[in-house]
């Protein structure tokens, strides 16, 4: 179904993710109505209440009456939920990763070929203008690190780190910043509890050595980018949305100076943003008119293909 001016908005699942879409969609122009469903009945009337939108006794009804979902169900879920949204020809956000297995993510995208709907993945970070205007300013890196660190929150207990939080970094690399470049997985290792909580992976990029950590064993919250080239270096970091360049200093030619300086340092003037909404507004624009959203369900299959590798590595220890 084509979407008009305005626009009917489901969302599957009310959990923590399903509530910052109620959120934002109920602030965007050109929404309509909202309808809303959950496998727990009480806890989607508590949010429908808390939101003022309305529920839909099943996915199918919800279905009946919408132009595009968000799928913020357990990952498990996704395969099952998607292939009934794409079914009832409903353009459709997952949420990230796009299915819990590699296998389970290809038959999304195969699904997703033969449908005529518009189908996206929600790997925010994409919408970050930290990671937006890396990739204008960057030329010809030869070092890359990426950290996204963690307290356990406990809040996900269905995937291991790499699945959690390490896949927003793979995507930005093999999906973004290096897209169809040629990679080798030089190391990686990992601590690991109930499942792996801490991964640290080294990945040669054509010649740019790139240190990728996840962790939820940290006592500080860090999602932190840093690029080093000939001429500068970017630090960036993604919650603070703030963004540095170094840059190294021409040597002072003069004799009565009697100090060095080693590097200038530029602030890039970022307009700071919520990625989520950003990404929400995208999506929308999308199924207005009609074009690709800018993170396929194939870049979704990717990131967890890559996923699968670094696991394997950090177990074949």
């Amino acid at each position: 179904m084509q979407g008009g001016n305005k626009m009917k908005i489901g969302i599957i699942g009310t959990g923590w993710m399903g509530k910052n879409h109620i959120r934002i969609y109920n602030d965007l122009r050109g929404v309509e109505e909202i309808f809303i469903v959950d496998i727990n009945n009480s806890a989607a009337r508590q949010v429908a209440n808390q939101f003022s939108v309305q529920v839909a006794g099943s996915i199918d009804e919800l279905l009946q009456k919408v132009n595009l979902a968000s799928v913020c169900v357990p990952t498990a879920s996704h395969h099952e939920v998607v292939k009934k949204v794409l079914n009832a020809g409903v353009h459709c956000l997952i949420e990230k990763p796009v299915a819990s297995t590699v296998q389970e993510a290809r038959k999304v995208a195969d699904a997703v070929a033969k449908s005529k709907v518009i189908v996206g993945v929600g790997h925010i970070e994409r919408f970050n203008p930290v990671i937006q205007e890396t990739k204008r300013i960057l030329e010809k890196p030869y070092y890359i690190e990426l950290e996204r660190h963690n307290p356990h929150f406990g809040r996900i207990t269905d995937a291991d780190v790499i699945t959690d939080l390490m896949i927003h970094d793979i995507d930005i690399l093999w999906n973004y910043l290096f897209k169809g470049k040629k990679y080798k997985i030089v190391g990686a290792g990992g601590v690991k509890k109930e499942m792996l909580e801490l991964v640290s992976a080294i990945i040669d990029f054509e010649g740019c050595i790139v240190k990728l950590s996840g962790s939820r064993l940290s006592s500080k919250k860090t999602r932190q980018i840093s690029v080093e080239e000939e001429q500068k270096t970017t630090v960036g970091d993604l919650m603070t949305q703030e963004l540095y360049v170094h840059k190294k200093a021409k040597p002072l030619d003069s004799p009565t100076i009697n100090y060095s300086q080693e590097s200038v340092v530029d602030k890039v003037l970022l307009s700071k943003v919520e990625p989520l909404r950003e990404e929400l507004k995208m999506f929308l624009e999308c199924v207005r008119s009609g074009k690709e959203f800018p993170v396929s369900v194939n870049d979704g299959v990717s990131a967890l293909r890559v996923a699968d590798e670094i696991r394997a590595r950090v177990e074949a220890k």
